[in-house]
C-alpha cells in the first residue's frame, strides 16, 4: 500500500468549491504512479504500460477546497496479464471520504497487445486482503437501448496524454460535456462508474450519446459513425 497526502487547490474544485470527479481521478493516476515506481515498474522507459479497462467510484463526502485528504493504493491482485487495485482517501481524522476499485490490463507499448506480468512484478505488487468492495472485478456496463441526446465532438491536443490518446480522467469531462445544463447544475454524483474499451486519439470525431434512466444518467462515448465503442460513463442517482 501507498498512501501520499493531498491539498484541495482552485483548480482543483467546482463551483460549490468541492474536489471535481476529473480532479479525484488525476489524483489517483499520480498515487499509482508512485505505487508503480517503488516496486520497479517505473512509467518512463517502460516497454510496458498499464491501461485501466473500468472505475467504480463511490464518494460520502468530497474534500473541499484547501483541505487536506490521505488518498492510499493497493493492489487487490494480478491475474495473467490483468490486475485489481483499490482507492481510499481519509481526512485527518481517519474519516472515510471515498473509495473505488479500478481494472487493468498489461499492454506491450511495442505491439500494443496484452502480455501477463511476470512473477516478479507480481510478487512485487501483492495482494492485499483489505477491501471497501464485495467484488474484485467490475462488472462491464451495457450500451443503453435508447439515446435521450446526442452530440459530436473533435478530440484537439488538450485532451491527449503520455500514451498518445484521450486521458483516462478526462473521459469525465466529455461525459459532462454531453450532460443536459440543468442535469450538470443540479447533480451532486456520489457515485459513478467507467468502462474503458477503444481508445481515442487527437483529431478523431466522437458521438457524446446522453441517456438518463431512472436510477443513473448513462453517457456512450463512440466513433462519429458509431461503428466503435471507446467507453461507457455512468452517474447513479
Amino acid at each position: 500500500m501507498v498512501t501520499e497526502k493531498y491539498r484541495v487547490y482552485f483548480s482543483d474544485v467546482d463551483k460549490n468549491y468541492k474536489l471535481t470527479n476529473v480532479a479525484l481521478l488525476r489524483a489517483f493516476q499520480n498515487v499509482v504512479t508512485t505505487h508503480a515506481n517503488s516496486v520497479g515498474d517505473v512509467v518512463v522507459g517502460n516497454t510496458h504500460a498499464w491501461f485501466l479497462t473500468a472505475y467504480k467510484v463511490r464518494i460520502f463526502r468530497r474534500p473541499e477546497m484547501e483541505s487536506e485528504y490521505y488518498l492510499s493504493t493497493w493492489s487487490r491482485g494480478v491475474n495473467g496479464f490483468i490486475a485489481s487495485r483499490e482507492f481510499e482517501a481519509r481526512d485527518e481524522k481517519g474519516n472515510l471520504l471515498l473509495c473505488a476499485v479500478s481494472n487493468w490490463v498489461r499492454v506491450n507499448k511495442s505491439t500494443g497487445k496484452m502480455e501477463r506480468a511476470t512473477s516478479e512484478l507480481v510478487d512485487a505488487y501483492g495482494k492485499e486482503e483489505k477491501t471497501n468492495f464485495d467484488f474484485v472485478w467490475i462488472p462491464k456496463l451495457k450500451e443503453c437501448e435508447r439515446v435521450d441526446f446526442e452530440r459530436t465532438l473533435k478530440i484537439e491536443r488538450n485532451f491527449i496524454d503520455g500514451n498518445n490518446h484521450v486521458n483516462n480522467a478526462f473521459y469525465l469531462d466529455l461525459a459532462n460535456i454531453a450532460l443536459p445544463q440543468g442535469v450538470f447544475d443540479a447533480f451532486d454524483c456520489k457515485e459513478f462508474d467507467i468502462m474503458y474499451k477503444i481508445g481515442i486519439k487527437c483529431g478523431d470525431e466522437v458521438s457524446l450519446l446522453f441517456t438518463e434512466e431512472e436510477n443513473y444518467y448513462n453517457v456512450t462515448v463512440k466513433s462519429e459513425d458509431k461503428s466503435v465503442l471507446h467507453a461507457i460513463v455512468r452517474f447513479y442517482k
